[in-house]
């Protein structure tokens, strides 16, 4: 009876659980301490591989967007990238380029899952280059006239979005790959470890 009574006490008594305030959490989210660096030995980088998954997402609608809406300048005159006139093979290097350049992003995306530190750095350099590059071709084909206002906007907002993802991802593996790297230097490895190069 005792016992019994016991239990109900237990069941309807409330458990509070105090949870950090969010700028502690995301303090902790990018320079783990304790249990934290422990957990990262068995937990991959979700974070990193999520960002850079959004950010190949955003670099793919620009590219349709692109290339589904654009035509080559008539006047040769008034196309300049570079001190070129002609806007082909600029399009034909850019097409090349997407196309390295994504399966480059698939690549980091599955390396910075074990906290690569170097695709990290890659990244970061790789969302800074996809934040200027609207500045570059797209610019030049809006000035001539063969693209539409609305189209250089849209890709605007997706490379800004794309660049701000692959840094964000590759801060992001750099911080948590840094400290996974130093607890690691502490202790023994063991099988099945979350981390790259």
């Amino acid at each position: 009876m005792a016992e019994e009574k016991q239990n109900l006490v237990s069941e309807e008594t409330p458990v509070i659980v105090k949870k950090d305030p969010i700028i502690d959490r995301i303090r902790n989210y990018f320079h783990p301490k304790g249990i934290q660096v422990e957990m990262l030995r068995y937990r991959p980088n979700k974070g990193s591989y999520f960002l850079s998954l959004l950010s190949i997402v955003c670099f793919a609608v620009a590219f349709c967007v692109f290339y589904s809406s654009t035509n080559l300048p008539t006047g040769r005159e008034s196309f300049n990238l570079f001190g070129s006139n002609v806007a082909g093979p600029w399009l034909g290097i850019d097409i090349v380029l997407n196309i390295v350049l994504m399966l480059f992003m698939f690549f980091a995306t599955i390396e910075m899952k074990s906290y690569s530190l170097t695709l990290g750095y890659a990244s970061v350099g790789l969302g800074a280059f996809q934040i200027v590059r609207i500045f570059m071709l797209p610019l030049s084909l809006l000035n001539v006239g063969s693209m539409k206002p609305a189209i250089f906007t849209t890709m605007l907002i997706m490379y800004v979005l794309s660049g701000t993802f692959a840094i964000l991802a590759g801060f992001l593996s750099v911080y948590r790959g840094t400290a996974l790297r130093k607890y690691l230097k502490t202790v023994k490895p063991i099988e099945n470890e979350k981390v790259g190069k």
